[in-house]
């Protein structure tokens, strides 16, 4: 047994040694495999041993078969989930036969065997007999078996996961897996926030914007929270499994249609917009691999396969207050208080403001830029002017898995996913609007191998890919061609590369007024590119050897994000509140801003990030009704850097800016203030990453897991230490956008 261990971490070994040198980082959990685990007893009550126990799919139909130790124990670790059917036989006893046995995703059932005196040609068979809960760890696992019951809340093709109810009331806020990504509470029974995780199939599903899969894809979710052993590298973990294929075909589509011309007009609408379908359609097909007089795979391969197409065409009206034609010459009598004018500090007569004293710059984006009212009469500024908007969303959905039986102890797996959202749409709420165009989703393949040396030991092995992409265009005009055709050629200073955008003009009561906005020009200008790649590899080798269940491994994860945002506030922010005139329409006119503020966007943020952790445990059973879970984790995070050396940190007790090197001191813009110093790492006494890495990440992790009176009741008690990553998000600024 010992020797065939060894043989795993060697064949796992040039994994760990390429991977470490790539600056890797570890994966949240480990396994989505579940097990059985038990003592077999003779009609004494006394062990055992030599006993042949076999579990066997009934979907799939793989055996695992093992052989009890000298005090009667076995364990059969690294199945999928599914039903089972569990026999134990020796010469001179009854076989016995335990079916109906349904295993969950990262589920430890206990089965208790007692034999009866008999001959193996006959029979004792029951049903479903096992442990409801997990009773032999510290901590606990929360199955969910039918996703429509974790899945309660949100859209179907969002796959939320709410609130579990039971615990309602050691949690704050709920932790989410799908939907907008993965979002988090800040404390889950005394995990922080940063100590949740989720994950699909094996794949990190945690703050990871789109990825997600359709909630119909999964067979099953778990809940793993309280007392997590060494081999979990936070306190809790969410888990989804995909379905899988099983010896019977099956399939099932679905269409759905929906057409809004058949909607009632809504109480704005001047006319009914055009009646274009919305549509869903949905597809899942799975089973054996069969090729017919080529190749059989029932018993051996499956494969299943899914797929989602949704398109909805909406088309709506906005309602936005824009300034009359009088008050835009300078006409502002329809207010009823009086108009001061800033210089002399006196009204203007007739609240006229002289057609000489309104800003050219003004005068350009009223005239270029600004619609004029086009409801209700020549005093009206309550809603004056409605727009016609039309959108079309698209999304894709694929996934597709195959499981393929290798030998009698080998299972390999393969998932695929892939999801696209497309949006277009178009708008004519003013000429600087014209529209979005964005594309974004997520790409990602896993492999996952379980193997299984011998009886005694067993190999479980996992790679997995991420790439989460969102590609956005808003406007329709250049930032520079806006600023030029309205006169304004100085920004401070600030150069910014050019792309979709234009300055945001706000002036209390009008432009649009729903969801607090007040941007009378420049709503949600700007582009997006953003292309997330995440790599994930992990090992883990467990062996049983008489009363203890040994197990260790390592996990690998390396970040590479690469992101450009320009837009929000890159081409200067107006804001006119009235303290010039006592009007802020007035205070547009005459040109006086409040306050202004411009960002200079930052250039590509490619950072790098690694994780990596490794971990020992030992489950060892102390009494059949008493379990100790003793491990030891270390884990370790690479301090976030820019591929470019570009992040900066701040030295509070020097009062100055601190840049990794020349290079990136450089490249501060001419237009930053002298008077806040920049400096280099060295220079500053600060290491070459600006924050000093922190490596002594050991994690002790010890559970007792105690059945006083059978498996009606346990009891269990935990300690350990766990350390979070750095703060969500790079932790320096980027010197670029200083």
């Amino acid at each position: 047994m010992i020797k065939k261990s060894i043989v795993v971490i060697l064949l796992t070994a040039p994994f760990l040694v390429f991977f470490a040198l790539w600056e890797p980082e570890t994966m949240l959990a480990q396994v989505t495999y579940g097990g059985f685990r038990g003592v077999v007893t003779d009609p004494s009550g006394a062990a055992a041993p030599s006993v042949t126990v076999t579990v066997t799919s009934k979907e799939r139909g793989f055996t695992r078969t093992v052989v009890t130790g000298p005090d009667g124990s076995y364990e059969i670790p690294s199945l999928l989930d599914g039903t089972y059917t569990l026999t134990a036989e020796l010469q001179g006893f009854k076989k016995y036969i335990n079916e109906n046995l349904v295993l969950y995703a990262r589920d430890l059932r206990r089965v208790d065997i007692q034999l009866q005196v008999g001959e193996v040609t006959q029979e004792i068979t029951v049903e479903g007999q096992a442990a409801l809960i997990n009773t032999e760890s510290a901590s606990l696992d929360i199955p969910r078996p039918e996703v429509w019951q974790v899945f309660q809340a949100g859209e179907r093709g969002q796959a939320g996961m709410p609130e579990f109810e039971l615990f309602k009331a050691g949690q704050q806020g709920h932790f989410a897996l799908g939907g907008g990504g993965a979002s988090f509470i800040w404390i889950n029974h005394g995990a922080h926030g940063l100590e949740m995780r989720g994950s699909h199939d094996g794949m990190e599903a945690s703050n990871l914007g789109y990825f997600r899969a359709p909630q119909f894809a999964f067979k099953e979710t778990s809940l793993h929270i309280v007392n997590a052993p060494a081999e979990f590298q936070t306190s809790g973990t969410a888990q989804a499994i995909t379905r899988g294929g099983t010896n019977d075909f099956h399939g099932v589509v679905l269409l759905q249609v929906q057409n809004q011309a058949l909607d009632a007009l809504g109480p704005d609408a001047t006319s009914r917009p055009p009646g274009r379908p919305s549509t869903e359609w949905e597809l899942t097909a799975g089973g054996p691999l069969r090729v017919p007089k080529v190749y059989d795979g029932r018993n051996r391969t499956f494969w299943n396969f899914l797929t989602r197409q949704r398109r909805s065409d909406t088309f709506g009206f906005t309602n936005f207050v824009y300034p009359q034609p009088a008050m835009r010459r300078g006409d502002l009598s329809i207010f009823p208080s009086p108009i001061k004018d800033p210089t002399t500090g006196q009204p203007f007569p007739g609240s006229l403001i002289p057609e000489a004293r309104i800003s050219p710059v003004a005068a350009k984006i009223m005239s270029l830029y600004m619609p004029l009212p086009n409801r209700g009469g020549p005093n009206n500024l309550s809603d004056n002017h409605t727009a016609q908007s039309s959108r079309r969303l698209a999304q894709k959905d694929y996934n597709f898995r195959v499981d393929q039986k290798i030998g009698q102890g080998n299972t390999v797996s393969v998932i695929f996913y892939r999801l696209q959202n497309e949006d277009a749409g178009l708008w004519d709420w003013n000429p600087t609007d014209g529209g979005t165009n964005a594309v974004n989703g997520a790409k990602s393949i896993a492999l996952q191998d379980s193997h299984a040396f011998g009886s005694g030991v067993v190999n479980e092995f996992g790679f997995s890919r991420l790439n989460i992409y969102n590609h956005a265009k808003n406007g329709n005009i250049s930032g520079r061609q806006f600023l030029q055709s309205i006169g304004l050629t100085n920004l401070g200073g600030r150069g910014v590369p050019d792309s979709l955008g234009a300055p945001r003009l706000n002036v209390p009561g009008f432009g649009f007024l729903g969801g607090g906005g007040q941007n009378i020009v420049g709503r949600g200008q700007g582009i997006t590119d953003q292309n997330d790649i995440r790599y994930i590899v992990r090992d883990n080798v467990s062996l049983q050897k008489g009363r203890h269940v040994l197990k260790g491994g390592f996990s690998l994860q390396r970040y590479v994000p690469n992101n450009l945002a320009v837009g929000g506030n890159s081409w200067g922010t107006y804001n006119f509140d009235g303290f010039a005139t006592g009007n802020p329409f007035a205070d547009f006119l005459l040109g006086i801003p409040q306050s202004t503020s411009i960002t200079r966007p930052r250039g590509i943020l490619e950072e790098r990030h690694s994780e990596v952790g490794f971990y020992f445990q030992d489950d060892f059973k102390v009494t059949p009704n008493l379990t100790w879970n003793l491990g030891l984790r270390y884990q370790a995070f690479t301090v976030p850097i820019d591929k470019n050396g570009l992040f900066y940190n701040f030295d509070v007790s020097g009062l100055r800016v601190v840049v990794r090197d020349d290079a990136a001191k450089s490249a501060v813009h001419p237009a930053y203030p002298k008077e806040i110093p920049v400096v280099t790492a060295s220079q500053a006494g600060y290491p070459k990453n600006l924050v000093n890495a922190d490596w002594k990440g050991w994690e002790p992790r010890i559970g007792v897991a105690w059945r006083p009176w059978g498996n009606k009741l346990v009891i269990r008690s935990g300690w350990g230490i766990y350390h979070p990553n750095y703060a969500p998000n790079q932790p320096f600024g980027l010197v670029l956008g200083a």
